[in-house]
């Protein structure tokens, strides 16, 4: 027990003349700064923390991209999410990937622009849109199509279809003075 308590008192005495030699071989600049705030002396450690995260600057938009199908006579679409390219309008991506993936309109159809003021939502494509005339059954897709692919955009509640800022009154068939409805 004698011994138990030597041994003891010497790793303390040890420890102890460790410590009292070498606090003062730390140099000076690896030395912990403490800041005290007020007039308590109360010794804190302020920690900077740079927090970073997995979220990147900016996100991607996505817009649903439809693909028109029929079963028998009944028109109805499938969806896919795509990644709007950046500076690009998701309107107007959204209804040139449509034309695309319908397959519908002659090539250079496509939409330039979807003004929405009000909900009304005035859509200019370019003059290929016209093609050489289509069937009934095509021109329903694609009219449906466009509102599918607009009824994605909250803010539309009617749509417009222009050219060169003349409106397109029919594909052939339809009759488009009236407003298309957004299909939700």
């Amino acid at each position: 027990m004698i011994l138990m308590a030597a041994l003891s008192a010497s790793g303390v005495g040890a420890l102890g003349y460790y410590v009292a030699t070498t606090a003062n071989k730390v140099p000076e600049a690896e030395h912990r700064q403490i800041q005290t705030d007020g007039p308590e002396q109360t010794r804190e450690p302020r920690v900077k923390v740079d927090v970073k995260t997995d979220e990147p600057e900016h996100q991607t938009q996505t817009a649903m991209v439809f693909t028109p199908r029929y079963q028998g006579e009944d028109l109805s679409f499938t969806s896919e999410p795509a990644p709007v390219p950046e500076g690009e309008d998701p309107k107007v991506f959204a209804l040139n990937a449509y034309l695309e993936k319908a397959g519908l309109t002659k090539p250079g159809a496509k939409a330039l622009s979807v003004d929405v003021k009000d909900g009304v939502a005035t859509v200019s494509f370019t003059e290929s849109i016209m093609g050489d005339g289509y069937g009934s059954d095509d021109e329903r897709t694609l009219v449906n199509g466009i509102g599918k692919a607009l009824g994605q955009f909250k803010d539309i509640k009617q749509i417009f279809l222009t050219i060169g800022g003349k409106p397109i009154e029919s594909f052939g068939h339809l009759d488009l003075t009236e407003p298309i409805k957004p299909q939700r």
